[in-house]
């Protein structure tokens, strides 16, 4: 196989993966009558909210859409109860975002598709998995610098990271040492390199 067409197959294999994720989402999310995007804006709550307040904007920013998209979407989760408003003490025209009972055990219905695809990782041997996530991340990582894409919230493009030796990195946030297959995607402390 020439470096072309690998290059493209790969490319396809990728578009294929990302096809099976959304049709798996928009089957769940037919079933509680929410988009993909609202089933992600529940998994960005539920994993951020833990560490910091998440607003509209982190949504913008973690989702590459508009600020009327996000705002439409937590506008639905709202009426539906699957989503509160709670004031910024210090700011009274912000607001974050918290998860709901409700919305907590919707998610917890939902996150089970994740694991069925987390299944037909399980037989991989580890050293083609680090391989794999190794390229997707310089994959990213080349979109960004290239400016096809702007704000990727991976360890490496965080001001919290620092690396220590080759291929090897600390978060200075957290104190983790870590090489490139310990690299978080989405994190939620993440703080754009190029802001700092």
């Amino acid at each position: 196989m020439n470096t072309k067409h690998l290059d493209e197959s790969i490319v396809s294999i990728l578009d294929k993966i990302a096809d099976i994720r959304r049709s798996m989402l928009w089957k769940i999310s037919e079933t509680y009558n929410l988009t993909p995007l609202q089933i992600q804006v529940l998994q960005h709550i539920k994993a951020c909210s833990t560490t910091r307040h998440v607003t509209s904007t982190d949504i913008v920013k973690n989702f590459y859409i508009s600020k009327a998209t996000a705002s439409s979407s937590v506008k639905t989760l709202l009426k539906k109860g699957m989503v509160k408003k709670y004031p910024d003490e210090y700011d009274s025209r912000s607001y974050y975002l918290l998860l709901t009972k409700k919305g907590i055990h919707i998610l917890k219905q939902i996150e089970q598709s994740k694991w069925d695809v987390m299944i037909a990782l399980e037989n991989i041997p580890s050293n083609d998995k680090k391989a794999v996530f190794t390229v997707l991340t310089q994959i990213v990582i080349h979109l960004q610098n290239s400016g096809i894409i702007d704000y990727v919230a991976i360890c490496i493009n965080c001001g919290y990271c620092k690396q220590i030796k080759p291929h090897t990195f600390q978060c200075t946030l957290t104190g983790r040492t870590f090489e490139y297959d310990g690299i978080h995607v989405g994190c939620c402390n993440f703080s754009d390199k190029r802001a700092v």
